[in-house]
């Protein structure tokens, strides 16, 4: 796991030299959502409304790291590391009123309607991490244990209505400026610790 990232599996590599590099899949869990809004809005980041629109944005999600190193040290479980991490999130929200709410931006005609739209986003973060690993002597498992950081440096929102817009241009400027404000959220704040900690087995 990276906490507040994923829960998933990852493989990883290290050459002679103690050149690493890794890739992991997993899914971004609904209490790493909690655990990030929480953090956010006792920050002052933004609201409880806005925490809400997040978390009901993020009910489906798929996480991909990839990550460069190395451990300096021949004897030494001790290693630094280089990440990039691509999440891909999706949700649905329900009425204009609850979306303008958090956001600010006026339903389409003034009408605040329980009618629901798809948010799918796109988000690329940068991070380091620092860390240890432990070989079992009696068996071949490692442990690990890093702190890092990772940063949101480019998201992309699409909001599309589940219903037939009786008026689409109406409809289409409240989606974009949601999918802006929604972008600014993850720009703006999205910018984490990474606690790791995993168990695998060694080959």
């Amino acid at each position: 796991t990276d906490v507040p990232l994923q829960v998933g599996a990852a493989v990883r590599v290290e050459t002679p030299q103690r050149i690493r590099f890794g890739a992991s899949a997993g899914v971004l869990p609904e209490l790493y959502v909690d655990l990030i809004n929480t953090a956010a809005v006792q920050a002052g980041a933004y609201d409880e409304d806005t925490a809400t629109l997040v978390k009901a944005s993020l009910k489906r999600s798929l996480v991909l790291r990839a990550a460069t190193g190395w451990r300096p040290f021949v004897r030494r479980g001790f290693y630094v590391e280089a990440n990039y991490t691509w999440i891909s999130l999706g949700g649905d929200v329900a009425g204009e009123d609850f979306v303008s709410l958090a956001t600010g931006v006026d339903p389409p005609g003034g009408l605040a309607a329980q009618r629901k739209y798809d948010v799918d986003s796109t988000l690329h973060l940068l991070g380091a991490e620092l860390g240890w690993e432990w070989t079992l002597r009696a068996r071949p498992v490692r442990l690990r244990a890093g702190l890092g950081f990772a940063s949101t440096i480019a998201a992309e929102t699409t909001m599309e209505p589940r219903f037939d817009p009786v008026a689409p241009a109406l409809v289409d400027r409240f989606t974009r400026e949601s999918e802006d404000y929604l972008d600014g959220i993850y720009l703006d704040y999205v910018h984490v610790p990474v606690v790791s900690l995993s168990a695998g087995w060694l080959f």
